[in-house]
């Protein structure tokens, strides 16, 4: 299929100030993932990134560039936080080069320690790693969100899909990375409605009992909860206990 422009994901090669964020929303750009972070570094231009996107009303999430450094998920969780990522955003670890061990494993460690900070999770890598490093399967059971990068074809298994690094966009010259979410789910506002994770609503009659995926953003995953309108499903028991 042919992709669709939804969204862009910028990091400091994007300077803010090149940027004409009115365009790039009247263009159809809904959402933004900005790189917050790698390593135990803030990333330049994140702060700027973060107040155009919020001037301009695009819906924005976080990423942080793995550099496989001890204490790396802490860094990155303190720093999203004091950045303003709110519960109920998205933050994606990008894997990719020489990494050594079992990248699921070192992504999963990060999306327990990001899931209890509130935010909902997701993986980008390119799709030859990602097929040859993660149990698709699990991912999916667990709610990851997929943001695969494949330029020439389109891969089989993603949520979202960076289908080119190269050129500009919308009054953008420069090259900048497209994107398309397929489901939409970064276009959604968080912001617009909260929800306390530790005080939902009771189930009503008729109210969908049983398995879903949590989203709060307190669990995150599979678990096994209820829905009293249909749309969002709250926990009573996950792997993380009730």
């Amino acid at each position: 299929m042919a992709a669709s422009l939804t969204t862009v994901d910028i990091a400091k090669w994007q300077a803010d100030s090149d940027i004409d964020w009115a365009a790039l929303k009247a263009g159809g750009v809904t959402s933004v993932i900005i790189q917050l972070s790698h390593g135990h570094s803030q990333e330049e231009e994140a702060a700027a990134h973060i107040a155009s996107a919020e001037k301009y009303g695009i819906i924005w999430h976080g990423y942080h560039f793995y550099e496989g450094t001890a204490g790396e998920v802490e860094y990155s969780t303190s720093n999203a936080q004091a950045m303003g990522l709110e519960s109920g955003a998205y933050m994606f670890l990008d894997m990719e080069g020489d990494i050594g061990g079992d990248w699921q494993q070192q992504f999963y460690d990060f999306r327990t320690v990001w899931l209890a900070a509130g935010w909902k999770t997701g993986i980008y890598t390119s799709d030859s790693p990602y097929r040859a490093k993660f149990d698709d399967n699990e991912l999916v059971t667990d709610g990851v969100y997929r943001w695969i990068a494949a330029y020439s074809y389109e891969p089989a298994n993603y949520d979202i899909w960076q289908y080119s690094s190269t050129g500009g966009v919308s009054g953008y010259s420069k090259d900048i990375d497209k994107d398309y979410d397929r489901s939409g789910k970064l276009s959604v506002d968080y912001t617009a409605v909260k929800t306390d994770p530790d005080n939902p609503p009771n189930p009503v009659a008729g109210a969908h009992v049983g398995v879903g995926v949590d989203t709060t953003g307190l669990a995150g995953g599979q678990a096994y909860g209820y829905s009293t309108n249909g749309n969002d499903f709250y926990t009573a028991l996950s792997p993380y206990g009730f």
